[in-house]
């Protein structure tokens, strides 16, 4: 809750404890871009924790809580190039393999263990299947909504 006035802003912290006291409270994590016309559901939990606090940017609530994630078939096929990768990193492995990370936009149904064609020059090849994921995290920040993923590769 923000109180305000035209000389100075005085913020006052929030209780949302009271959210998870009250009842269950159930939290699901939709991704996807709107101007597309519809969003996917990646996760569905119920809370157990709730932190809150108030900061120069205003009120902020972290939750915690178990889920686990939407089951779905893959219905994209993932091309990554050169053109759409923002940042990637190689990093061997001792028993020598290489874990790729790959930052991209965002790429809301893409899940560990899916089917995936990485084109990127910076692993060395000019083209390079790599079948599936081991990890993916969609990264949120004020700025900007990225796909992060790794996959281990021998080279």
């Amino acid at each position: 809750m923000c109180h305000m006035s035209w000389a100075n802003t005085v913020r006052s912290r929030v209780d949302f404890s009271r959210w998870t006291i009250e009842s269950p409270l159930v939290v699901e994590t939709l991704l996807g871009h709107l101007e597309q016309g519809h969003l996917l559901s990646v996760t569905k939990g119920v809370v157990s924790r709730i932190s809150y606090g108030i900061d120069a940017d205003g009120n902020w609530v972290s939750l915690q809580g178990k889920s686990k994630p939407q089951a779905r078939a893959q219905e994209s096929s993932y091309l990554i190039t050169d053109k759409n990768i923002f940042r990637g990193k190689v990093v061997k492995t001792e028993g020598g393999e290489f874990v790729v990370s790959v930052e991209v936009p965002l790429l809301p149904d893409l899940r560990p263990k899916d089917n995936i064609d990485v084109h990127w020059s910076g692993l060395g090849t000019h083209s390079m299947q790599i079948t599936k994921p081991n990890s993916v995290k969609h990264i949120v920040t004020p700025n900007n909504i990225v796909t992060r993923f790794a996959f281990v590769v021998k080279i």
